[in-house]
C-alpha cells in the first residue's frame, strides 16, 4: 500500500511540474519530418523567447553585435581602473545600452577586491544611477557605506541615511 502511495505522489508530482513548466501555453505539434521546413530563399524563424515570469527581468541584451563586442572588450579588463575607464567609454558610445549596468558591476566588484571602497561606492551609484532598484548594487552599496563611515565623519548622518535608505529598498525589492 505504501508503495502505491509514493507511485501515486511521484507521478502527481511530475505532473505538476510539467505543467508549470509548460506555463500554461499549448504546445504546438512538430511539422511533419520532426522539424519545421523552410522553402528555398527564406529562413525558418527563430522560436520566440519564452515571456519572463511576473515580477522577474529578463536579462540585458545587446542590441547588435557591435556593442556586444564592445561589451565583451570592454569586460575583458583586468585591473580596476581599466575596467572603470572601459565602462565609462561602453557608457558614453552606447547611452541606451542594457550592459552598462554590467560592466559597472564588474568595476565595482574588481575596486571591492582592491580594497578601494570609495570607489566601489561610486560604482554602485552609477549602477543605480542605471537601475534604480538592481538589490545587488543596493546592498553592496549599503554594505560599504556603513562600513566606511566613521564617527568623525563630516557627513556621517548623510552617508549613514544613505546606506539606511539603500539597505531598506534592497529588502523591498
Amino acid at each position: 500500500m505504501k508503495r502505491v502511495v509514493m507511485i501515486l505522489a511521484l507521478i502527481t508530482a511530475a505532473a505538476l511540474a510539467a505543467a508549470q513548466t509548460a506555463g500554461g501555453q499549448q504546445q504546438k505539434p512538430p511539422a511533419q519530418g520532426g522539424a519545421a521546413q523552410a522553402t528555398p530563399g527564406q529562413q525558418a524563424a527563430a522560436p520566440a523567447a519564452p515571456a519572463p515570469l511576473p515580477g522577474t527581468k529578463r536579462p540585458p541584451q545587446a542590441k547588435n553585435q557591435e556593442e556586444f563586442k564592445a561589451f565583451q572588450d570592454a569586460s575583458a579588463k583586468t585591473t580596476p581602473a581599466e575596467s572603470e575607464t572601459a565602462a565609462e567609454g561602453f557608457a558614453q558610445k552606447y547611452p541606451d545600452s542594457e550592459l552598462r549596468s554590467l560592466l559597472y558591476r564588474k568595476a565595482m566588484y574588481d575596486y571591492q577586491n582592491a580594497n578601494n571602497a570609495d570607489k566601489a561606492i561610486e560604482m554602485g551609484r552609477k549602477m543605480l544611477a542605471i537601475d534604480p532598484d538592481n538589490p545587488e548594487a543596493l546592498v553592496m552599496t549599503a554594505t560599504f557605506l556603513s562600513e566606511r563611515t566613521r564617527e568623525t565623519d563630516l557627513d556621517r548622518d548623510t552617508r549613514l541615511a544613505e546606506a539606511e535608505r539603500d539597505a531598506q529598498k534592497a529588502l523591498q525589492t
